[in-house]
């Protein structure tokens, strides 16, 4: 309508003013989809328009569906959200300046664990990405572990105090996976995503056509520069998945940022939240 060619309009506007790649802009209800407004291109060297099916990697947005995981499996009796997260990790998870006081999923879902990304957080990221095989998460947390600096953790005591940290929700994805049995990726598949008819995953190779992932750009130097999933329409290949064990590093599968989905998918998991746990008759389960 009238409302969608302004919108339009003046997304035009904002997309030159800020010189934007390409993205999509939604206006949803509870109900219903109103406006599904793409512009821009998803691939710049091979000339790929934005459209509705393009799957952006959501970034921190991702979180979202990593605690509705975390409280799925709490609503089902398998996670006390109030109980120490070693008894489920299978390793000590201390912050070394107040060793007595646990750390719990309602202080890693709500960033006040005192777990931070501190230095040997970005080499253990990579190391998770690329390495084969995939070190445990307790090699990054665990005083005795090849990756644990001190930094990783604030001297605050655990409960008490907001610290925003991307390496809580990658301890929430092992935790998802100990207490599951499944893959973090395909655990969120499995209970969230394929019953709410989402194509998108934490797994790139769960989706169809690849290329239908946009490119994650930076300009720099007046250069657009790709950042992530510049796959060139090939599917990537990963064969540090071959040995990997459950509950092992569920930061493998980007639980801190790496969800791949469409503006629409995203309208609907929100809604999903504005109906109450419920979208078309699906949920609460």
């Amino acid at each position: 309508g009238v409302m969608a060619q302004s919108l339009s309009a003046d997304i035009k506007i904002i997309e030159e003013a800020n010189d934007l790649m390409g993205g999509i802009v939604l206006v949803f209800c509870a109900e219903e989809l109103i406006e599904v407004l793409p512009f821009g291109k998803a691939d710049l060297d091979r000339d790929i328009s934005v459209t509705d099916s393009t799957q952006f990697r959501i970034a921190s947005i991702s979180k979202t569906i990593t605690a509705l995981a975390v409280m799925q499996l709490y609503e089902a009796g398998l996670l006390d959200l109030d109980k120490n997260v070693s008894n489920y990790l299978g390793f000590d998870l201390v912050n070394p300046s107040h060793p007595q006081k646990a750390i719990t999923a309602r202080m890693l879902l709500s960033h006040t664990s005192t777990i931070i990304d501190g230095s040997g957080y970005g080499s253990f990221l990579s190391a998770s990405y690329s390495d084969n095989p995939i070190p445990p998460i307790s090699a990054l947390l665990s005083s005795s572990g090849a990756f644990y600096t001190s930094d990783l953790f604030n001297n605050t005591i655990p409960g008490s105090y907001f610290n925003y940290s991307n390496l809580n929700f990658g301890v929430l994805g092992t935790l998802v996976e100990k207490v599951s049995g499944q893959r973090f990726d395909q655990y969120c598949k499995n209970k969230i995503l394929q019953p709410l008819g989402i194509k998108g995953s934490f797994n790139v190779n769960d989706i169809e056509n690849i290329d239908n992932v946009s490119v994650l750009y930076r300009k720099i130097n007046g250069f657009w520069i790709p950042q992530a999933d510049n796959y060139q329409g090939i599917q990537p290949v990963f064969t540090n998945l071959d040995s990997y064990v459950i509950g092992d590093n569920g930061l493998r599968f980007g639980p801190q940022g790496g969800l791949r989905v469409s503006g629409p998918e995203v309208a609907k998991l929100f809604q999903l939240f504005l109906n109450g746990g419920t979208l078309d008759g699906i949920g609460n389960s």
